[in-house]
């Protein structure tokens, strides 16, 4: 029996059905397939945040560390999911995806982290 899918997993088997249908149509057994994709898109995921991370700033306030760890997840999760999952469509002339990803697949900025890391900061101090 394979391996539960992920949501890494799931998320890739949407994307390939309906944007990548030649290469999806050609593997054999998708459950195992996606579910193999997920654990090494998670894997790797794991493995970068560690290295985004960079070293720990013990004199930092708690919520600056738990907002830093969370931009290292995010833009680690942005890179991998390029690479491995979100492929451009396979329709695409010029191989870039002009369609807009589903806003469920959206990962927030760093920026956009920061300002919530901050804000969250301000109401705590307040």
């Amino acid at each position: 029996m394979s391996e539960p899918m992920s949501k890494y997993g799931a998320m890739a088997q949407r994307h390939w059905r309906t944007r990548l249908a030649g290469r999806y149509a050609a593997i054999e057994d998708p459950a195992s397939f996606f579910a193999e994709l997920g654990q090494e898109v998670s894997d790797r995921i794991a493995a970068l945040e560690l290295d985004l991370r960079g070293p720990e700033r013990p004199e930092a306030e708690f919520l600056s560390r738990v907002g830093a760890n969370n931009m290292a997840r995010l833009r680690a999760e942005e890179i991998v999911l390029q690479e491995m999952v979100l492929l451009p469509a396979e329709n695409s002339a010029d191989g870039e995806d002009s369609d807009e990803m589903p806003p469920e697949w959206r990962i927030p900025t760093a920026q956009e982290t920061a300002a919530a890391v901050i804000a969250s900061e301000e109401r705590a101090a307040h």
